[in-house]
């Protein structure tokens, strides 16, 4: 009994000293990024882009009681802009810009302009991101918009259909087309052997 005293006294005492001790955690000077940082990527499936990611630090926070960055990754998908811009260009006088601005969320909108170049379009602004409250910086007077947010234009084209995308896609994916399907092939049927029966 005396030895299980003990013990306990010293399980409690030991319990009791390290309750008392603050942790320190380690510190490292963070070089690599700053509050406020947003980087933009394309999400591309091949030639079509299929969204738009964004990796942000828009504050620190305090997590148990500690400064933390708060690091967000959102990926948004994105309608087929370049098709419905390909359409666009079918309609439009030569040298015509136009912007398509389409809803993302509450605060923000898909942006991308465009020019009629050749009959086709020319990228003028790669697909972005932005502010709605940024919008009227970011279009010219003339502007003819397109898509589903702020619309100028007395054609009221919201958005391509299929067979724009498809037209889209015959034109600038055929360099992409590939008819080698061995890939697809399940690998059972790369072994099978025939034979006769007995």
């Amino acid at each position: 009994m005396r030895n299980g005293a003990k013990t306990l006294i010293l399980i409690l005492l030991f319990a009791s000293v390290c309750a008392a001790q603050k942790p320190e955690f380690k510190k490292i000077e963070n070089r690599a990024f700053k509050t406020g940082e947003k980087l933009t990527f394309d999400v591309k499936y091949g030639f079509v882009t299929a969204g738009v990611a964004e990796f942000a630090i828009p504050k620190i926070v305090k997590i148990s009681g500690r400064d933390a960055y708060n690091v967000t990754f959102k990926v948004s998908s994105v309608p087929t802009f370049d098709a419905f811009a390909y359409s666009l260009a079918g309609i439009l006088a030569e040298g015509s810009e136009f912007v398509i601005a389409r809803n993302v969320n509450v605060d923000e909108l898909y942006c991308s302009r465009y020019a009629v170049a050749g009959g086709s379009y020319k990228t003028v602004t790669p697909l972005d991101i932005i502010k709605k409250s940024g919008f009227e910086a970011y279009i010219k007077k003339d502007d003819l918009i397109f898509g589903n947010y702020g619309v100028k234009s007395d054609m009221h084209k919201t958005d391509t259909d299929a067979l724009s995308i498809a037209k889209w896609s015959l034109k600038f994916g055929k360099p992409l087309l590939t008819e080698d399907f061995d890939y697809l092939e399940p690998d059972y049927l790369k072994k099978f052997e025939g034979r006769k029966l007995k």
